[in-house]
């Protein structure tokens, strides 16, 4: 073999090494021969807390409802847990859209969001897409005797916004009650 040929071999397997070697080192430093589009960092947005927006204990006569107005600025879900002295108590449950008075319940005029006739205790009723707004906790004594019970409403919000208001407490002034024998 001549010597040139030899010196061309050794030329190509030099250069061939030394493309393999920048390779190496390019692909090793993370560069590539075709550019990639850059990825944004994910970001998951965290699901506001939930929010107890109204709670408080009243007693409650056989044949006698009772209720209580409650305000959110934001939607969610709104998990509502009554609980009572007596376990044979039974205790009916509405959260009614917008301000239920006594006499609204009795004329029937009151629009009800969830409803719950029956069950064991504590109750657990739900709206769920409630809208912000105001709302009225209801609860029906129909016997066999007179009745304590205790109520709280959690709102999970869909989305943070402001504070929501919240009603609290057990002040008997913040309750109404009506007689349910009036009613049609």
């Amino acid at each position: 073999m001549s010597c040139t040929l030899r010196r061309a071999r050794s030329s190509r397997f030099v250069l061939t090494v030394a493309v393999a070697a920048t390779l190496s080192l390019l692909s090793a430093c993370g560069g590539s021969s075709s550019p990639t589009a850059a990825t944004p960092p994910t970001t998951q947005a965290t699901p506001p807390p939930p929010i107890v927006v109204s709670q408080g204990s009243t007693a409650i006569a056989v044949d006698y409802v009772a209720g209580r107005f409650f305000t959110t600025d934001r939607a969610g879900t709104l998990d509502v847990t009554v609980d009572y002295t007596f376990a044979d108590s039974r205790l009916i449950i509405w959260i009614a859209r917008g301000q239920c008075t006594g006499e609204l319940f009795i004329a029937e005029q009151c629009d009800f969001a969830a409803t719950s006739f029956a069950g064991s205790k504590p109750r657990k009723v739900s709206v769920t897409g409630a809208a912000p707004g105001t709302y009225t906790f209801i609860a029906a004594n129909a016997g066999p005797r007179d009745e304590s019970i205790s109520h709280q409403v959690v709102l999970t919000p869909t989305v943070a916004l402001a504070p929501v208001r919240s009603e609290s407490g057990s002040s008997a002034s913040t309750w109404w009650r009506t007689p349910i024998r009036s009613r049609r």
